[in-house]
């Protein structure tokens, strides 16, 4: 079962709060391993009593997680152990340079001054409040018909806008937010804030743009007040990094530069002759990261309905975890926003996506019934689907990309056989099997489709896209929020 985000990030803003109230780092050997090595030793009747005193004050605030929760993830695996300490000790490092001055001096000397948030009511809450009023009027603005020319991507939620997982607060980044929560059109705040020679913010209302909300994000931090941490495991002292994004001006676009991040080239199968083994297409962009494509849905199985399927990216490449990712839907919209590539969100719009899916699935079910029995191919098949143009586009794929032999009538009727056949189906019971070859045409002529159309474009063009779509899926796009990111330096 997979580690709970709740209780790896709790255990994070857990340990921060501890070398805060400590005023120094955690103590580690000669190669940066903590010292005790494992939790369970460093987890003696004192520290145990430590830990429990700085959870269960109002200093750490994250609603849903008990104490019980972060000792028994710590205690089932070592390395989230590790992780929180290279982390709490790495921005204990680098704090002055990301942070405002009270933040930076309040971590520096003994005494726990600041707040640890996830998911409290004060600061995430209030920020999630904000973010909704902002988004509307960012809404209302982007489809106004007299806008014209390219229009920024939106964040389609909060995740999006900012991937902070923790928060470091002062009082007054407590009481500021909730008081900014509460206003409306009609409603200000008590104390305009004034950022700059022109640009005052009376509340929500200020806040037409989202240029406008994280310029206010950016005004807490530089303050001192509100530090937003974007948490990512990490393996070994050597290897974790802190780095601000969105924060200083063009951070992100120098990062890519550094990474000469672009379309390097696709794969869209690893072998050939294990074709049917995977489902994904993969663009590389970096010496190390790729985007990978593929479909994510539910098998919907557990809740008695029917297979979704759902046409998903994420960021690969990291040795710890992984960097971000972004839904179907929001394809099209990256397309739409970059320009050159308007006309093209056309051939991924989420209705096309989701008649892919139908006709994928139909196609699967259909694959799988026979006269005699249902573990047998139907040789009729590719006869009565030949000319539906999503067999046709996708063996077009399976020719050009996959590197599979297509040259007749035969050798794609043969081509189905095997897929039916495959290892991978084999061992499936038939509605299983049906689904999975459903999700594998669905997928694969997608990708297929995304890699032919990005491969015709002007390489500016195509390294633009594949730009926007790392900046989105990271959560690192020009309208996102200011906000740190700690983790593995493998980490994109």
């Amino acid at each position: 079962m997979a580690d709970s985000p709740k209780a790896t990030e709790t255990a994070q803003a857990l340990f921060c709060a501890v070398v805060d109230k400590r005023g120094e780092k955690f103590p580690v050997n000669k190669t940066g391993e903590p010292i005790p090595y494992s939790y369970k030793d460093f987890k003696t009747k004192a520290i145990e009593k430590e830990l429990k005193e700085i959870f269960n004050t109002a200093k750490l605030d994250a609603p849903g997680v008990m104490f019980r929760d972060v000792d028994t993830l710590l205690k089932g695996d070592n390395s989230w152990y590790h992780s929180s300490v290279h982390i709490a000790n790495k921005i204990y490092d680098t704090i002055k340079k990301f942070a405002g001055p009270k933040i930076a001096k309040a971590i520096k000397s003994k005494g726990l001054d600041l707040f640890y948030t996830r998911g409290d009511r004060d600061v995430m809450n209030s920020i999630t409040t904000i973010f909704k009023s902002a988004k509307k009027k960012a809404e209302k603005r982007n489809n106004d018909s007299t806008r014209v020319g390219i229009k920024p991507i939106l964040p389609n939620d909060l995740n999006k806008w900012s991937p902070a997982d923790i928060y470091f607060a002062t009082e007054y980044a407590k009481q500021n937010l909730r008081e900014m929560a509460s206003t409306s059109e009609t409603k200000h705040l008590s104390k305009p804030i004034k950022l700059g020679k022109s640009l005052v913010i009376t509340g929500v209302a200020s806040f037409g743009q989202f240029e406008i909300f994280n310029a206010y994000i950016k005004y807490l931090i530089d303050l001192g007040e509100l530090l937003p941490l974007s948490l990512k495991k990490t393996g070994a002292s050597q290897s974790t990094v802190v780095k601000s994004l969105n924060y200083e001006e063009g951070d992100v676009e120098k990062y890519f530069k550094q990474k000469d991040v672009g379309f390097r080239k696709f794969i869209f199968t690893e072998n050939p002759v294990k074709f049917f083994s995977a489902f994904d297409t993969k663009i590389l962009v970096s010496d190390r990261h790729k985007l990978q494509f593929r479909d994510k849905g539910s098998s919907g199985e557990s809740k008695g309905k029917g297979p979704s399927f759902s046409f998903q990216c994420v960021i690969v490449g990291g040795s710890e975890a992984l960097d971000g990712s972004f839904g179907g839907d929001s394809l099209p919209n990256i397309m739409r926003s970059t320009p050159g590539c308007v006309e093209i969100a056309k051939k991924f719009t989420l209705s096309e996506q989701q008649k892919l899916a139908s006709t994928g699935l139909s196609l699967g079910l259909e694959m799988t019934r026979t006269p005699k029995r249902q573990n047998t191919f139907n040789g009729k098949w590719y006869a009565k689907h030949r000319n539906n143009p999503q067999v046709i586009e996708y063996l077009k794929y399976a020719k050009s990309l996959g590197k599979q032999t297509l040259n007749n009538d035969a050798d794609k009727g043969k081509h189905f056989e095997d897929m039916f056949n495959s290892r991978e189906m084999q061992k499936l019971n038939v509605n299983k099997k049906a689904r999975r070859i459903g999700q594998f045409l669905y997928s694969k002529m997608l990708g297929g489709r995304l890699i032919t159309i990005l491969s015709a474009l002007p390489k500016p063009t195509r390294d633009l896209l594949v730009i926007n779509m790392l900046r989105y899926a990271g959560s690192r796009s020009e309208l996102s929020a200011p906000h740190l990111k700690a983790g593995d330096i493998s980490s994109f």
